[in-house]
């Protein structure tokens, strides 16, 4: 029997992440497992808003948490990559990322489970986290994520000291 996620290691690669230009919707949560299971909500948001052409045009989402770590507030923010001379559309907010070093986690779980496998990552990590960075956690959907299913093709970035 294959043991659950919360007992599998939180196997990861070091990467440099390009900066990053997204157009979406920015929300703030408590920072408490209530209050993430409310992100669906904002994502449906997204999808059937002012989003739904961003959507069309492109198969990566991003999922994005500021002040997850160290606040007991979660700035989300969901939303897809825009081009650097693309007008951000009507109704949504922009976001810029810089370049920076990350940890990126295949994660094999659902959506739902996010939390269990950044949460192993953090108690077993062998690199620090990066002490001036922009960004807690994304989330990257890639183009073969299933949302019916809430699962299959999720990465896990999270900015380490380089």
């Amino acid at each position: 029997m294959k043991p659950s996620i919360a007992t599998e290691p939180a196997v990861h690669r070091i990467a440099n992440m390009p900066a990053l230009r997204l157009a979406g919707l920015s929300r703030r949560y408590p920072a408490t497992p209530e209050a993430m299971r409310e992100l669906g909500a904002q994502w449906r948001d997204f999808a059937h808003g002012a989003g739904a052409r961003l959507l069309a045009s492109g198969p990566v989402m991003y999922g994005v948490h500021i002040g997850l770590f160290d606040t007991n507030e979660d700035r989300y923010f969901s939303g897809i990559e825009i081009g650097p001379n693309e007008e951000t559309p009507a109704g949504l907010a922009e976001m810029r990322l810089p370049a920076i070093t990350c940890a990126v986690i295949d994660h094999g779980g659902t959506v739902g489970e996010i939390s269990q496998t950044t949460s192993m990552f953090l108690r077993e990590a062998t690199h620090r986290l990066a002490q001036a960075r922009p960004f807690d956690l994304i989330e990257r959907y890639g183009k073969n994520f299933d949302p019916l299913k809430a699962r299959g093709d999720i990465q896990l970035v999270i900015p380490v000291e380089a």
